[in-house]
């Protein structure tokens, strides 16, 4: 049997990776087109890989208070919202 690639249109022939001849015939593997479409999205800029960030409590808490447009308060403020944000609704300890 004898495979006649030359009727395949251009774009059709980039969809296959590999063909062989067979005792029964001939086999074809086309490409993983999910796969292509994936690398083509990531060579675009097209996907963002996550990315997890392992912040102390008080990074996440001058972070936040940043966030909120309080990054100016000082470490006693920042003491009491740390209290605050962890369950205690006590009174600051005077100092």
């Amino acid at each position: 049997m004898r495979l006649n690639l030359s009727m395949l249109t251009r774009d059709s022939a980039k969809g296959i990776a590999e063909y062989r001849v067979t005792k029964n015939g001939f086999s074809v593997r086309l490409t993983d087109r999910l796969k292509v479409l994936e690398l083509l999205g990531r060579h675009l800029g097209l996907f963002v890989d996550r990315q997890e960030h392992d912040f102390g409590a008080r990074d996440l808490y001058v972070q936040l208070a940043a966030t909120l447009g309080i990054d100016k308060a000082s470490d006693q403020e920042l003491e009491e919202a740390s209290r605050l944000l962890e369950g205690g609704n006590e009174e600051p300890h005077p100092q």
